[in-house]
């Protein structure tokens, strides 16, 4: 085997170790949107961070010289840009303009390997259109008598905008209830929701809801307390 053959497996060999092996984005975002639930006219804070792709960099920088890792970042529907090539690590800042929902999606890519892209979506409201959440107020003792604590509502990790407002209550529950709804501005309003009923449609800013069970006045004089008050509530933009 001569010399010169030698040499070429040599650097064959020493190219192929330079290359790269790259984690795939497998479909998830790197990153996080400020909203998840915003209406048309909401300001979008978009952040990325895809150095983990660069991870094995810190030990081969010649290979990521030679081997770059490219990022585009777009978004489609209610708001619309693109940035390519993106940084690693980077942000935009934009206003959704429609009513359409709006996918962002991130693509990276090297010489050798397409990394695939990772999206999210934020789920943009229409005048008029309400999104559902469960909510409950839970049963408590204050004493021997029966009290509810303030509702909580589980919005399932979704970040609702700043233009989005409580607008309707449903009684979910086998029984009648009384809401106390304390609104922004100081005011405060009592109302009757039967089961099954759903409250009227509000129209201020509400700070804080309470119910109460009538019909269990006499729940913790015997040591239990009373059942929890399981709600639906409908939000919508202002």
């Amino acid at each position: 085997m001569s010399f010169k053959f030698y040499a070429f497996i040599l650097i064959a060999t020493t190219t192929i170790s330079c290359n790269l092996k790259r984690p795939s984005l497998k479909g998830e975002f790197p990153g996080t949107v400020s909203q998840s639930v915003a209406c048309a006219g909401q300001n979008i804070k978009i952040s990325w961070d895809v150095l983990q792709l660069n991870e094995k960099c810190a030990g081969n920088q010649a290979a990521c010289k030679r081997d770059p890792l490219l990022v585009e970042v777009s978004a489609t529907g209610g708001m619309s840009f693109k940035q390519s090539p993106a940084e690693y690590q980077g942000e935009y800042n934009g206003v959704v303009t429609g009513t359409e929902d709006v996918t962002i999606t991130l693509h990276a890519s090297d010489k050798d390997q397409d990394l695939g892209t990772g999206t999210i979506k934020i789920n943009v409201l229409s005048p008029g259109e309400l999104l559902s959440f469960d909510a409950v107020c839970e049963g408590a003792c204050e004493g021997d008598m029966p009290a509810w604590k303030e509702m909580k509502v589980d919005f399932k990790d979704q970040k609702l905008s700043e233009l989005i407002a409580l607008k309707q209550i449903k009684n979910i529950n086998a029984f009648d209830i009384e809401l106390t709804i304390y609104y922004q501005n100081g005011e405060t309003a009592t109302m009757n929701v039967k089961a099954g009923q759903t409250s009227s449609m509000f129209t201020s800013r509400i700070s804080k809801v309470m119910a109460k069970n009538k019909a269990e006045v006499n729940a913790c004089k015997g040591g239990a307390a009373p059942a929890s008050i399981q709600l639906q509530t409908s939000y919508g933009c202002l």
